[in-house]
């Protein structure tokens, strides 16, 4: 379930290597919430969770370098720890120095980096239909595309192509040509080992959620995800698909507000 009006508040904006980020911030309380979306993905993701936290916690979206309305430095791939960083800097301006950090699917990966690499910025962790340990993509292909992706002609020639690819995932249509091509540089750029490594070194209290129908993960790498993460709230749901942020808002909320109350 998930509350009737969702939250689209203003972008707000700080400069990230001299471009524009942006982010939400909305509510108010002593615990900060900051939430970081896949693959493709926009502040828009959370719009439904916002409104079910209702008010109680500090809640800020961030958009990474290169989706949304956050600027990048041409056609470049970035890395995890790349991703993570410009979350870390947005944490730095803002003058916030502890939080919980919750990462839908390949946001996921920026979390466990920064709960392990940055571990005094981490409170607690909610993975939300987030990546696992294992690939969950054939990510040699992706590294295949990436060398098309490196020129104008072939990022021209591959633009049908992709809008073809995504949609057949299940992506909506309404994606830029430019987040497909961030998309595809960035899961190409993703490096499984390095993300069960993180992973494994995460020492927080970690919320876990997924569902059996997720049409992008299986459900073996979600309980994978769950053995390695620490002991945390874990809600598995038999229908909600992958954007359970939307579909089971509400649950998430609640069980995100009984974590951190205690």
């Amino acid at each position: 379930m998930h509350p009737e009006t969702p939250s689209d508040p203003q972008r707000k904006f700080i400069d990230y290597q001299g471009l524009p980020l942006a982010y939400t911030d909305e509510g108010d309380g002593p615990t900060t919430i900051v939430a970081v979306h896949g693959l493709p993905g926009s502040i828009r993701d959370f719009r439904w969770l916002a409104p079910a936290l209702d008010g109680a916690f500090r809640f800020i979206r961030v958009e990474l370098p290169g989706f949304g309305q956050s600027a990048r430095k041409g056609y470049v791939r970035m890395t995890i720890g790349e991703r993570a960083a410009s979350v870390s800097e947005l944490l730095r301006q803002l003058e916030i120095h502890s939080a919980t950090l919750l990462g839908h699917s390949s946001g996921g990966t920026v979390v466990a980096h920064l709960a392990h690499h940055h571990p005094e910025l981490v409170r607690n962790c909610a993975f939300i239909a987030a990546n696992g340990p294992s690939p969950h993509y054939p990510v040699g292909v992706y590294n295949a595309l990436t060398k098309l992706l490196a020129y104008r002609a072939g990022r021209a020639a591959m633009r049908p192509v992709l809008r073809r690819i995504y949609r057949v995932l299940g992506f909506p249509k309404h994606l830029t040509d430019a987040a497909l091509l961030f998309t595809t540089l960035d899961a190409a750029a993703t490096d499984f080992a390095q993300h069960r490594m993180n992973l494994l070194a995460v020492s927080q209290p970690c919320l876990v959620a997924w569902a059996s129908d997720d049409a992008l993960i299986d459900s073996k790498i979600f309980e994978q995800l769950e053995g390695v993460v620490p002991q945390g709230p874990r809600l598995r749901y038999t229908r909600g698909g992958h954007n359970l942020q939307k579909t089971k808002a509400t649950e998430i909320a609640k069980a995100l507000c009984d974590m951190l109350r205690t």
